[in-house]
């Protein structure tokens, strides 16, 4: 040990307890993160079992190279950062009919959890997260050649005409752009109807009568199948249907409500490290406040945020549930910062963690020699709403900096359009990709994809690639200028041992 170890315990702690031993420990996370401001380097918060349902800002903790900060498990505990709280209603009303059981509940939430898995709002078509039928499109409708943006029309295949339901005022699930896929609430439909309008306000791109689909989701409508469930925001009533037919004991802490997306806030921050717990329906944002505010002095970005040893379990989920079209909000590490007219980037690494049910991107990731290795990602990217901005074309890992390393990594069963998709001179070496959306959940990609920027000086290695419907790796046609600057592109590539093997399209693609 290096430096003062403060302990945290949410059960038998007190934030007015010095922090110093197991008997003596803090209440909160933060708590002990604000006593850290005031120490020296190398001090260290551990985190008992149990868990923790906070919003932490670590703003201002200035570690060192030989002393950094840390955060992390007590000993060999792994405590659970949560971002739920548990749904408690003084009673359940159950309709012996639909099988629903219904409650008034506080708080407004974003995705709801049994025994700590997740469970799939009401859609249609039905489909579930703990089948993983979610992921394939075979549970989504798809759209009829005479479809425009504004005006889906089903062809049938799922038939919503058919399905008798009403839609007016779900929302659409629209993967009308290939590798973009948009949400929009239902402005008009009738029941017996094929088709159905939103407001299309989102730009023109990547249109495919082949490939065009979409579903709805959140309206109570939808709800017609176990492991489903709906919330009514205007009446804070809870609805759903228990896969056992009985409600649940309303003392029970077994059935949990999302209310916050980001359980850690890492800025303003250097030499860092997380380690040894669990993040649960709960996320990290870390960001160099310079990328929110220009012109902030350098010295307020984050760098050397080292994550080892975290669990994430459905770390991001939409907002779609309370009526926001907004994308789910993803594991964020970008060390950027605008200062006098130029970037200037640190340093972050992610070994060792899991990743899984990520409702988009896994990881997101800016800075310079990024280190992204001996971790295992499977499960994410079910819906696919990634739209251009920091996370252009998507990714499960996805990165925006320069000579990252993105090594010896396990990918399994992800969705979405691809799978790695690394920045500027990078290495991709070393990864085992198994399945890459399999369920056809987003058109366009590959499992290893190098965008037009990202080629010069990029490393792609000994990776293997397989039984996925995408390409393998997938090389992007560089334009004859690049970019503003209308200078040729240099492309030095270089690829060795890629073995790539069963994927439908092309194992390997150079545009």
């Amino acid at each position: 040990v290096s430096g003062t170890q403060y302990v945290v315990d949410s059960e038998l702690g007190n934030d007015n307890n010095s922090g110093i031993g197991a008997e003596d420990a803090f209440r909160t996370i933060q708590c002990c993160i604000e006593k850290l401001k005031l120490s020296e380097p190398g001090d260290e918060c551990r985190i008992r079992s149990g868990r923790y349902h906070e919003v932490v800002d670590t703003s201002g903790l200035k570690g060192t190279h030989d002393k950094p900060f840390i955060i992390g498990g007590y000993g060999d505990e792994r405590p659970i950062w949560d971002g739920t709280v548990p749904i408690q209603p003084e009673s359940w009303s159950f309709n012996e009919t639909t099988g629903i059981c219904s409650a008034s509940i506080q708080d407004d939430i974003f995705a709801l959890l049994l025994d700590d898995d997740l469970l799939t709002p009401a859609r249609w078509p039905n489909a579930l997260w703990s089948d993983k039928t979610i992921f394939n499109n075979s549970h989504w409708g798809h759209c009829d050649k005479d479809s425009s943006y504004g005006h889906i029309i089903d062809d049938g295949y799922a038939d919503l005409a058919e399905s008798g339901i009403d839609a007016t005022g779900s929302m659409a699930i629209l993967n009308i752009g290939s590798w973009q896929t948009y949400v929009r609430p239902v402005l008009t439909h009738t029941s017996g109807s094929p088709d159905f309008t939103y407001n299309h306000d989102m730009r023109n791109l990547g249109w495919s009568v082949k490939h065009n689909q979409y579903y709805l989701e959140a309206s109570l409508s939808l709800l017609d199948a176990p492991e489903e469930w709906f919330y009514d925001k205007a009446t804070k009533i809870l609805y759903f249907i228990p896969k056992e037919g009985v409600c649940p004991d309303p003392k029970s802490t077994t059935l949990r409500g999302r209310t916050i997306d980001y359980g850690l806030v890492i800025k303003d921050t250097t030499w860092l490290k997380i380690s040894n717990m669990t993040f649960l329906a709960a996320n990290i944002n870390g960001y160099s406040t310079a990328w929110a505010n220009k012109g902030a002095i350098k010295n307020t970005r984050i760098n050397e945020i080292h994550l080892d040893s975290l669990k994430f379990k459905f770390p991001s989920s939409s907002h779609r549930m309370l009526g926001s079209t907004d994308e789910p909000k993803y594991t964020r590490l970008i060390s950027m910062a605008h200062y006098r007219g130029s970037k200037v980037r640190g340093h972050v690494s992610v070994v060792n963690c899991t990743f899984e049910g990520s409702e988009g991107s896994a990881l997101v990731h800016d800075g310079i020699n990024n280190y992204i290795h001996n971790n295992f990602f499977a499960y994410n990217i079910f819906t696919g709403q990634i739209i251009d901005g920091e996370v252009t074309g998507g990714g499960v890992i996805h990165g925006n900096g320069y000579e990252e390393i993105v090594s010896q990594n396990t990918l399994m069963y992800n969705g979405g359009s691809e799978g790695i998709r690394p920045g500027h001179t990078s290495t991709v070496k070393l990864n085992h990709m198994v399945g890459h959306c399999a369920g056809k959940n987003q058109n366009d990609g590959s499992a290893i994809q190098v965008p037009r920027r990202a080629q010069t000086g990029a490393n792609i290695s000994h990776n293997w690639v397989h039984d996925s419907p995408k390409h393998g790796i997938r090389f992007d046609s560089p334009h004859p200028l690049n970019g503003r600057k209308e200078e040729p592109m240099d492309m030095l590539v270089i690829m060795l041992f890629g073995i790539p093997w069963t994927c439908l399209l092309k194992e390997i693609i150079i545009q």
